[in-house]
């Protein structure tokens, strides 16, 4: 964690103060009415120990009150929750008994047809009024550094934006020194020395059945003693085995780029700009595509995660079979639930097999658990693809044409209500065609050569060309209830060819990511992409820093004329 993190993060007893904001509402003032919705009443409170028929909830009494140089007329619930923000404490009480009168300092909301009121004046509000203010708290985590490049940066009094300080501060070159540090500390040699005690035990403890029934595991064990033997550590050492195979497999893969160009005071616009500047030439030490990101770090570290994974999936077999081999040391409620789910072990026997073999791993396409795990069929896990690291570099992933250089796309974003299904989602389309408002307000439509913005038509005038021209006369960039944006293209059909049967596509417009399925003349052919619309000057951005700089001048006029 320290490495990860900060040197601080464990031996800190401090803890950071955090800046939140809140939003404290109210009535921004009350006007005699003689309407019969007027329930308000002017009134003096005490405090009320609890509620009864003559007090009122400090929810319906209202208080003149100066917040943030705003004058208007928050409730005493909204009052105390404010006082605990700003002082760690409330001065006011939960209930409180009213008399009227016409010189009290306090509106009450009264929902009554009580006669008596008909002597005083009743008030209804204007309208709701309220104020931002911002206040400090304790954060739940230990004390985190502040980098010196980061010490003149308001982010610093924000746990979240000062963590992602710490991070980029210790791991500027990538995680894989992080987690290589993490590894080593989880899985030492006394980790080691450890499993091999767990696979030498040959007896067992007795757990007496009042120590089941004091923590309440009768429902899951029963009521007679239990002994833990081997079979329980070892289940305690396939779970570890677990964690550690899934960071052996992402220590395979190569997670360093250079990050250094991100320190800098996040809120100092000069900063930025020079940042934003010196990228405006492309440089390959932070482009993820060429600084081998994502890329094959380490096939020891790939074939050993397969190994404890199967390994992992072995000892769970041998718990399992150690258990029925010796029911009388188990509660016969455990061993007959075992019997029952036999044909998981089949499955995890399949699941090691294929593991070892780089085989499929064939899931039950039925209702429930089959009476036999599948042998064949088209619902499976590749394990042979997904122990390949060649399978998840990012080329595999960010649509690229022959040089290596994302595909940049012009497409028409917008949000469609389902009047069918009462649902709201999100689609996303490749756009041959570009139209804006220019600075008279007036409908501009035009025709591109193609979606992609290196695209070039019959005169030489490439895509991106046209939609700076369109950008330079439009009154804004994007167009918050749907237009025309640039986006990246992203690629599944990896994940696909992996999880293969596996409605992948459902699961991701659930997720709300819109998943279009390739052509039949594609190369990938029934399998799914999807436009991630990432802005116009972000994708402006991108374009320009892999075509080395080819739109700079249009891009820094376009950011001092917008």
């Amino acid at each position: 964690m320290n490495a990860l993190f900060s040197p601080d993060w464990l031996e800190a007893t401090e803890y950071i103060k955090h800046e939140d904001e809140d939003y404290i509402y109210g009535y921004k003032d009350f006007t005699t009415s003689t309407s019969s919705y007027a329930r308000y009443y002017k009134a003096n409170i005490a405090p009320a120990a609890e509620d009864s028929s003559n007090t009122v909830s400090c929810w319906y009494v209202y208080k003149k009150a100066t917040i943030e140089g705003k004058t208007f007329y928050p409730s005493l619930d909204a009052l105390a929750r404010y006082e605990e923000d700003i002082n760690g404490s409330s001065s006011y009480s939960r209930y409180y008994t009213y008399t009227l009168d016409e010189n009290g300092e306090y509106y009450v909301y009264i929902y009554s047809s009580d006669e008596s009121l008909a002597s005083h004046q009743a008030y209804d509000y204007e309208e709701y009024d309220g104020v931002d203010y911002i206040y400090y708290k304790k954060a739940m985590f230990s004390t985190l550094s502040v980098p010196d490049w980061f010490k003149n940066s308001p982010f610093k009094n924000y746990f979240g934006e000062l963590l992602l300080a710490n991070i980029l501060n210790g791991n500027s070159n990538g995680l894989n020194n992080a987690l290589d540090d993490l590894y080593n500390v989880l899985f030492s040699s006394e980790y080691e020395d450890a499993c091999k005690k767990i696979d030498a035990v040959t007896g067992s403890v007795k757990i007496p059945s009042r120590v089941i029934d004091d923590f309440g595991l009768t429902e899951i064990v029963g009521t007679s003693d239990v002994k833990l033997g081997k079979a329980e550590l070892a289940l305690i050492k396939t779970s570890f085995n677990i964690l550690k195979a899934t960071i052996e497999y992402a220590q395979s893969y190569n997670l360093n780029s250079d990050l250094s160009f991100l320190k800098f005071n996040w809120a100092d616009k000069d900063e930025a700009m020079k940042v934003f500047e010196k990228y405006l030439q492309y440089d390959a030490s932070i482009d993820p595509l060429k600084n081998g990101f994502m890329s094959q770090r380490s096939p020891e570290k790939m074939a050993a995660s397969k190994e404890h994974f199967a390994s992992a999936v072995s000892d769970l077999i041998a718990a399992y079979d150690d258990i029925l081999k010796n029911t009388t040391d188990y509660p016969t409620a455990l061993t007959e639930v075992l019997k029952e789910y036999k044909v998981l072990r089949e499955g995890a026997v399949q699941l090691q097999t294929a593991i070892t073999n780089g085989g499929k791993f064939y899931i039950p396409e039925t209702d429930g658990l089959p009476d036999s795990w599948p042998a064949s069929g088209s619902l499976y896990i590749d394990l042979g693809k997904l122990f390949d690291a060649s399978n998840f570099e990012l080329k595999n992933f960010i649509s690229c044409d022959k040089n290596n250089i994302p595909r940049i796309r012009n497409v028409y974003s917008k949000y469609i209500y389902n009047s069918n299904t009462d649902e709201e989602y999100f689609t996303v389309s490749e756009a041959k065609k570009y139209v804006y408002y220019d600075n008279n307000g007036e409908e501009v439509e035009i025709s591109l050569p193609d979606s992609q913005l290196s695209a070039v038509d019959s005169t030489g005038k490439k895509t991106v060309d046209y939609l700076i021209d369109a950008y330079k006369n439009a009154r804004f960039f994007d167009d918050d209830d749907g237009g025309y944006t640039l986006a990246l293209k992203i690629e599944w059909h990896n994940l696909e060819k992996i999880f293969a049967g596996f409605d992948f596509a459902s699961f991701m417009n659930d997720c709300g990511i819109e998943m279009m399925e390739h052509s039949a003349s594609s190369s990938n052919a029934g399998y799914h992409f999807t436009h991630v619309p990432i802005g116009v000057l972000p994708g402006l951005y991108v374009y320009n820093f892999y075509h080395n700089g080819e739109i700079a001048d249009d891009i820094k006029a376009l950011i001092a004329s917008k």
